[in-house]
């Protein structure tokens, strides 16, 4: 309800999106927010990249639509516009990419048709101070409506590991720390440590992509290491 009335109250504004990007084991700032103009985005047509390493023009169709493309602690210094486009290349046309695009379509054309609703009542509305009222006489009496109903021994606890798994493997095998190594397999990373995501990898992507990626950028110089998963 809170994310609502500022949505409510702040139409059009940039909004931070988080959580979007939530990896599997929730390292670091794996829940980093990425920040959307809904008014610029709203009023554009989707458009597919140029796929092209060498004149970078993917990157914001990536970020857009694929997690693995978003970034993580570590990766501030990386050739962004790179590794979009090398994900977009090797995954671009797949099924699932496919299918994220048609969402991101359908987003935009949802987000401009309450834009247009939202502008249509501002034009017609009795009172300049509608959102106001509304504020006070209907969100502020839910909110307090939900509070009251929520037990009061309730506790959430969010602890948050920077690069847990690998971390840990790390500790029996510490030249792990020193190459480009990550938990998981070909199908998907849990999490990498941070010399691989000097080369954009990430958790929450395939490891096919993240080999790719270790071996296309390093110029073959180095490979991508897959450690197993170890809960015990």
């Amino acid at each position: 309800l809170r994310w609502s009335k500022l949505t409510f109250l702040n139409p059009g504004a940039f909004i931070t999106m988080s959580a979007a990007a939530c990896d599997l084991d929730h390292d670091d700032d794996s829940c980093s927010s990425h920040e959307f103009d809904f008014a610029e985005q709203a009023d554009k047509t989707y458009v597919p990249a140029t796929v092209n390493t060498k004149t970078t023009t993917a990157t914001k169709t990536a970020s857009a639509l694929m997690v693995a493309a978003s970034a993580k602690a570590g990766m501030e210094d990386i050739d962004r516009e790179r590794i979009n486009a090398i994900l977009l290349r090797e995954s671009g046309n797949s099924s699932f990419m496919e299918r994220q695009r048609k969402m991101d379509e359908n987003s935009n054309k949802r987000i401009l048709e309450m834009k247009q609703r939202l502008a249509e009542t501002d034009s017609n509305a009795s009172s300049r101070n509608w959102r106001s009222d509304m504020e006070r006489n209907v969100i502020d009496p839910q909110i307090e409506k939900y509070r009251t109903q929520r037990r009061p021994l309730s506790t959430c606890v969010v602890i948050d590991m920077d690069s847990f798994f690998i971390s840990c493997h790390i500790l029996d095998q510490p030249h792990l720390a020193h190459i480009p190594a990550c938990v998981g397999g070909t199908s998907m990373i849990s999490t990498s440590n941070y010399v691989a995501r000097k080369y954009g990898v990430r958790a929450a992507m395939p490891g096919y992509l993240g080999s790719t990626l270790v071996k296309e950028i390093s110029e073959g110089k180095e490979t991508l290491t897959f450690v197993k998963s170890d809960f015990k």
